[in-house]
């Protein structure tokens, strides 16, 4: 058949033109001849005017794509070896005039054959799809982009398509578990087992069912299992949604371990504060300038006595205060405000029952970005029990100075009466003593005479402690130590030399202690009279003076080769009055205690290092002067 012929004969088709009319363009092939008419529509698809390519196979076979002319031949084999049960239906891509690529949907049938079977006719349309299939490439990429988004963030979403128990997951989040669980019925219950914790699998799986069931979104925080077998906190929201007779379950898991990490850590100061300020009586408080409220937490509330929801103001909350406390509390917030400082002060609260209560409040200025004040927050405490022990313990100290003053006028009256008998039995032992006598008698007056100056003594000895101990407006100055010890030195220097002593004084001669100067003298020169006393009879005797400093105070060193003392043994009777460590002569056991409570009334310490057989080392810290 004459290709002119052809195209005349189809021109007038109804069909033919109704395609060109409705953008497809069409093609008949006379398979026997190897013609082939091809419509004005689809060369101008291609960017040609009609005259401008033949009706020719060969025309479309130069314009199509090569890797598509062989998936055209394939696709025609297939069709005609199955008498076109195999659809010839395939998108091609053809070279426009200008060099871009247009997709064109190529369809078409066999519509007769020869007697032994071969194709002898075949015909068929061309559908420009390029813009469909432009579009379908922008879609897949937003979800190639969107899919990308969601690996690399910490989203994960699982669509579970109820109808078809088909899934769809992404993210992160599920990606060793998509390639362990492949052949899994129900994928998503089987997460819930294997990833999600233990505590939370029960909450999770009833708010999933509830939402299937009822349509019910939720959301919930669970903790999921990584890869590396540790936890982290993710917040899960389920929606049920239906497309006419599909129903699709939407989860998202957004992981947030660190805020779920700051909300415990929060949750558990809040119970702290609570608790504490339970234990303590203490509660915050809050005055908002900007919109005049003031907040009170649940202990601030306890305090004064009104119900948990109690809702207090600015106006009311002063008139709590006693009357006689107001002025002081509203002078103390407007000076804080003023100042743009804090305050603090102490009032009396009058309490909804009546009962009033003593409290302590603090606080400091809220400024904004500006530097202005805009509010003022801090806290409140109940210090009625603290009141009521401090009264209590005004009322004891009270109490004991008073029985302290009776017990020492006690003591001086029996001091004063002690040493007015001792006074006249001396005087009885003098005027026996210039008498002559012997024999028993002689022996009798002498032993009186002994036991007369051991009592007076005594007496002696008792009047000085009192007077320590009772000294309560003693005056300390500052001292220059070293020629307090010089003087010391020098006052014992007879008896130094007699035993053969050495004496060493290393004090810097700037050293200034806070002492009172008759106690210093006393204490120095007790410890060098015991020194002398306990040393070593077949031993040269080596005295040594230091003194060093520790922050604002000064301790004196001093140091013997004495006999020393068993502290294991006497270490807590060391100071004791009337505690012998030895029997040597004239050792009474009063000098330590004495010399203890001398250091003490001026505000110092006193302390020992001993070993028997190897000296003694007394240290006495008193304050710098």
């Amino acid at each position: 058949m004459n290709s002119e012929v052809s195209s005349s004969a189809l021109s007038n088709n109804l069909y033919h033109q109704l395609l060109e009319k409705n953008l497809a363009g069409y093609w008949d092939w006379n398979i026997a001849s190897n013609t082939q008419y091809l419509s004005p529509r689809f060369k101008t698809m291609l960017g040609y005017e009609p005259f401008e390519l033949d009706n020719h196979p060969d025309t479309w076979k130069k314009l199509i794509y090569e890797e598509d002319l062989d998936r055209a031949f394939n696709a025609f084999a297939k069709h005609v070896e199955t008498k076109g049960e195999y659809p010839y239906d395939l998108l091609v891509r053809y070279h426009h005039k200008s060099g871009k690529c247009v997709f064109i949907q190529c369809t078409g049938f066999v519509t007769s054959w020869d007697k032994k079977g071969a194709p002898m006719r075949m015909i068929g349309t061309h559908v420009d799809v390029s813009d469909s299939v432009e579009l379908q490439k922008e879609t897949e990429k937003s979800v190639e982009r969107f899919e990308s988004l969601i690996e690399e963030s910490d989203l994960g979403i699982w669509e579970w398509e109820l109808h078809r128990n088909s899934h769809w997951m992404t993210g992160s989040l599920f990606q060793s578990f998509k390639a362990e669980q492949q052949k899994t019925t129900n994928k998503l219950e089987e997460f819930i087992r294997l990833r999600v914790g233990s505590d939370c699998q029960e909450r999770i799986s009833a708010s999933i069912q509830k939402c299937k069931d009822e349509s019910s979104p939720f959301t919930t925080v669970v903790k999921i299992k990584t890869r590396t077998g540790g936890f982290l906190w993710h917040e899960v929201k389920g929606k049920l949604v239906t497309e006419e007779s599909r129903k699709v379950l939407i989860l998202t898991f957004n992981e947030c371990h660190e805020n779920m990490e700051l909300r415990r850590e929060a949750e558990f100061n809040a119970f702290l504060f609570s608790e504490a300020g339970r234990m303590t009586g203490v509660g915050g408080w809050y005055v908002n300038f900007e919109n005049d409220t003031l907040y009170w937490s649940d202990q601030v509330k306890k305090i004064h006595g009104v119900p948990d929801d109690y809702v207090p103001n600015l106006e009311i909350g002063i008139n709590f205060y006693h009357p006689d406390d107001r002025a002081m509390v509203s002078n103390s917030i407007t000076q804080a405000v003023v100042s743009k400082a804090g305050f603090e002060f102490e009032a009396r609260l009058v309490r909804v029952d009546g009962k009033t209560v003593w409290v302590h409040s603090i606080g400091t200025v809220v400024r904004n970005a500006n530097d202005d004040v805009i509010g003022i927050r801090g806290v409140f405490q109940d210090i009625q029990a603290f009141k009521d022990r401090e009264h209590k313990l005004e009322q004891s100290s009270t109490l004991l100075k008073s029985q302290n003053l009776r017990l020492l006028n006690f003591t001086h009256i029996v001091s004063h009466n002690l040493r007015a008998h001792s006074s006249n039995f001396e005087m009885i032992m003098d005027v026996m003593n210039s008498e002559t006598v012997s024999g028993e008698i002689a022996e009798q007056r002498d032993m009186l005479t002994a036991v007369s100056q051991s009592l007076s003594e005594t007496i002696q000895d008792l009047n000085t402690i009192v007077d320590i101990q009772s000294n309560e407006s003693l005056v300390v100055e500052p001292l220059n130590l070293k020629p307090v010890i010089e003087r010391n030195r020098d006052l014992l220097q007879a008896e130094l030399t007699r035993v053969q002593s050495i004496i060493q004084i290393e004090i810097d001669s700037d050293l200034v202690v806070l002492a009172n100067k008759s106690y210093l003298n006393s204490v120095i020169q007790n410890l060098l009279t015991n020194a002398i006393k306990y040393r070593k009879l077949n031993e040269q005797l080596h005295l040594k003076v230091t003194a060093t400093i520790e922050k604002d105070t000064i301790e004196i060193h001093i140091e013997d080769n004495g006999i020393g003392i068993d502290l294991d043994l006497h270490g807590t009777k060391m100071f004791g009055l009337y505690k012998r460590f030895t029997n040597r002569e004239n050792s009474k056991g009063v000098g330590l205690f004495m010399t203890k409570g001398q250091v003490e009334a001026m505000g110092g310490e006193i302390r020992v290092e001993s070993t028997p057989g190897s000296g003694s080392k007394f240290h006495i810290k008193l304050q710098k002067g």
